[in-house]
């Protein structure tokens, strides 16, 4: 969360009034002895008083005076149990853009992007962050992060509601006056399991933070298309109650790992920006279902054969092509499902193509698809000064989000491994081309940056 300018140049001079001067980011002040100030409790009493006045301005002053004394009188990490203080510990999510450049936070990690985790106490006034300092003399900063969040976790919920996509499907709304609300993102697996009853499903998890008072949560099912553009713009408190934004992305859990699917475009409107992985896993199912003779030749038998000749695949060009070739190869896959499964190789067609750059390989135009993951083409690549040929395709998909047909860009690796590249990849030769010569291409220019970068004397 962030508090707005106005209000932070009031706690600023209030500040400075008591001879502390500080600079507000986010919703934490930082003094110039590296101290942190809390805010996030302040800015709530701020936001349900009617306007400016003199309750505003004795409300700072009450609560500045009141950070003050916490902060220079007797130490509380000295003076009070250990036990006490684990028991009062917290994390407190607050937007890394509301920070100060330049500064370093190794004492507040990133858990997911644009968001930091600061350890907090609670005092009678609120919270009060820890600075790195008060986290070295507390103890190990992995184990206080453990108990702050199981600290978290046995917090009463102050409100939980369903609410409903806009085209079906629903997610859980968690709100209240706590600023340790949008927190609970961090131990969202536990969550889940304790308000449903049941474990996270494998596709995992959507989930939003819009401010440090709200948690948006859902599981992946067929309804994510309406439930992820309804989170999108969703706020459960009513204006006068809402806090400062904390962050506009909408998030995938999965296995632990929180990845935003949203990114600010031009002109700073926030578009959706799937990972390629979120989108296959995310993709509703198929109007009908991929046929196995399509899929085994195109991800199993294709890529086996390829690789078994090797780079003189694009070294020793056979008297009439690799087309007769590979559609024999089409006769042996079929050969061995039933009757009923077998599909016409019509659309079959392979030539030799050069990608740029010094990439040569066989481009494999396939029978068209009708369900994912089957592919519209393939390409066995020899990369500019490799010795081992990459396979790479272009699958047919469907958008979890738009519920329309597309397509992906996808690799299968020596070992077995089907790596999801990208998004958005077109069905067209060209296009193909023009993307597989962009994975080889960066990673060797990432490969040259590695091998000169500046070694440390």
């Amino acid at each position: 969360m962030s508090i707005n300018s106005g209000t932070a140049e009031e706690i600023r001079a209030e500040f400075a009034a008591q001879g502390v001067p500080v600079v507000v980011r986010g919703a934490i002040a930082f003094d110039t002895l590296g101290r942190s100030y809390g805010l996030a409790v302040l800015d709530e009493e701020l936001g349900r008083l009617a306007g400016p006045g003199t309750d505003r301005a004795d409300l700072i002053r009450a609560h500045v005076r009141s950070l003050l004394e916490h902060t220079t009188g007797p130490s509380e990490l000295d003076a009070a149990p250990r036990a006490d203080l684990l028991g009062r510990l917290y994390p407190l999510l607050v937007g890394s853009a509301a920070l100060a450049e330049g500064e370093e936070y190794l004492h507040a990690p990133e858990p997911l992007p644009g968001l930091r985790e600061f350890l907090a106490l609670r005092v009678p006034d609120g919270l009060s962050t820890l600075s790195a300092q008060g986290v070295a003399k507390l103890g190990n900063a992995h184990e206080l992060r453990a108990r702050a969040r199981a600290n978290l976790l046995a917090l009463p919920i102050e409100r939980h509601e369903l609410a409903d996509g806009t085209r079906g499907g629903e997610f859980h709304v968690l709100s209240g006056l706590s600023v340790l609300t949008a927190s609970r993102i961090l131990v969202l697996e536990q969550l889940f399991e304790q308000l449903t009853g049941r474990p996270v499903p494998d596709k995992g998890l959507l989930a939003a933070v819009p401010s440090a008072q709200e948690l948006l949560f859902a599981p992946v099912d067929d309804h994510i298309a309406s439930v992820f553009g309804t989170m999108l713009r969703y706020r459960a408190l009513p204006a006068d109650q809402q806090a400062a934004e904390l962050s506009p992305h909408v998030y995938w859990w999965r296995g632990g790992q929180l990845t935003p699917q949203t990114a600010i475009g031009p002109g700073g409107r926030l578009r959706v920006a799937m990972e390629a992985e979120f989108a296959f896993t995310a993709a509703p199912p198929a109007p009908v279902e991929r046929r196995h003779h399509h899929y085994q030749f195109a991800h199993r038998a294709l890529p086996a054969a390829l690789r078994a000749v090797g780079p003189e695949l694009v070294t020793d060009v056979p008297v009439g092509g690799l087309t007769p070739m590979l559609v024999e190869l089409w006769g042996e896959v079929g050969a061995r499902l039933p009757p009923d499964q077998r599909v016409s190789w019509d659309g079959l067609e392979c030539e030799y193509r050069r990608f740029g750059n010094g990439h040569t390989g066989v481009f494999v135009t396939l029978p068209p698809p009708v369900a994912p993951p089957e592919a519209h083409l393939a390409a066995a690549v020899l990369p500019s000064g490799g010795d081992e040929l990459r396979y790479f395709t272009v699958e047919f998909a469907i958008d979890p989000v738009t519920r329309e047909p597309g397509a992906v860009l996808g690799e299968w690796t020596t070992d077995g491994t089907h790596r999801l590249l990208s998004t958005g990849a077109a069905a067209e030769p060209d296009a193909f081309a023009a993307a597989v010569s962009a994975v080889l291409d960066g990673e060797r220019r990432r490969g040259w940056r590695r091998l000169f970068r500046p070694r440390p004397r």
